[in-house]
């Protein structure tokens, strides 16, 4: 499975993610120069990939109708966690879920806790 990390979302974590055998990329690497999250959430889509990020709009439903994500996840930790707190929490994350349900819903993941919806 792909993932693509927003630029809110350290870079530890795609050693995270590569431990359970899934492609990711950063999208500081893709993207150096700042960019839109518009930019952001097209290539994810555009890869199938499935896009984890900080920020609450873009997983406006108003702003990104039905059709705009592959998958997202919307990561809701203290804003106080350092990078090593999000990737070891994520990777626990990651032991809970059925990675095939990520496509098609949106998912916010709070600490020790995650909630679904359809896209």
């Amino acid at each position: 499975m792909r993932f693509f990390l927003d630029k809110n979302i350290p870079k530890s974590v795609i050693a995270v993610l590569q431990n359970e055998s899934h492609l990711a990329e950063h999208a500081r690497t893709i993207f150096p120069q700042e960019t839109t999250d518009e930019k952001i959430a097209d290539y994810a889509k555009n890869n199938n990939a499935i896009l984890i990020t900080k920020d609450l709009e873009i997983g406006s439903l108003i702003i990104y109708p039905k059709g705009s994500h592959y998958g997202i996840i919307i990561i809701r930790f203290p804003y106080y966690f350092t990078a090593n707190q999000i990737a070891s929490n994520f990777g626990q994350f990651l032991k809970r879920v059925n990675h095939e349900e990520l496509k098609g819903h949106i998912t916010i993941l709070e600490l020790n806790r995650y909630r679904m919806r359809k896209l």
